[in-house]
């Protein structure tokens, strides 16, 4: 089983929840990947999907965890059918324009929610109401328009910790 777990903007594998969780995931059984992405300061879409492209190697990916605009590159390329997904979990994620443009290049071509509906066979949206970066009105509007499963907290910001809460890393790992 391959997992997949991607940082977004001005981050890395190192920061956050990224290795208690691929520890977790290793602990149940999968074969994890968490690439650090290319220019995360000045993100390219084209850069992140080729970088991503390379460590897969052809592979299909069971499961893939995307936080913030790494949940938007899963989302993206699942549109444009550069990735076989069979589980997506995306972590405060948003396809709606940003308020940095640098970071507005993740939006073209568009994210197809009718394409990730018919692709993948698990949607699950993670958001916090209190998420000063990605507002949660897009973690409804992804549940809606692609069927996804929403778990939404009201304390967790963006993310930023160092371990996930314990129910929502029993839903991840209950993919594994």
């Amino acid at each position: 089983m391959l997992s997949i777990i991607t940082h977004g903007w001005n981050s890395n594998s190192k920061e956050h929840f990224f290795p208690h969780l691929r520890r977790e995931l290793t602990k149940a059984g999968s074969d994890v990947l968490c690439p650090d992405m290319p220019n995360t300061r000045y993100p390219q879409l084209s850069e992140w999907k080729e970088h991503l492209k390379k460590q897969l190697n052809g592979r299909s990916v069971d499961l893939f965890i995307g936080h913030s605009l790494g949940g938007v590159l899963a989302m993206s390329m699942v549109t444009t059918d550069e990735i076989r997904i069979k589980h997506l979990i995306t972590i405060c994620s948003s396809p709606g324009w940003k308020n940095d443009d640098e970071l507005n290049n993740f939006l073209n071509p568009v994210i197809s929610f009718d394409k990730i509906k018919q692709s993948v066979e698990s949607f699950t949206v993670v958001h916090s109401y209190d998420d000063p970066h990605c507002a949660f009105e897009y973690g409804m509007i992804m549940v809606k328009q692609a069927g996804a499963t929403g778990i939404f907290y009201g304390d967790q910001g963006h993310f930023l910790t160092k371990k996930l809460p314990g129910d929502l890393l029993d839903i991840i790992k209950s993919h594994c």
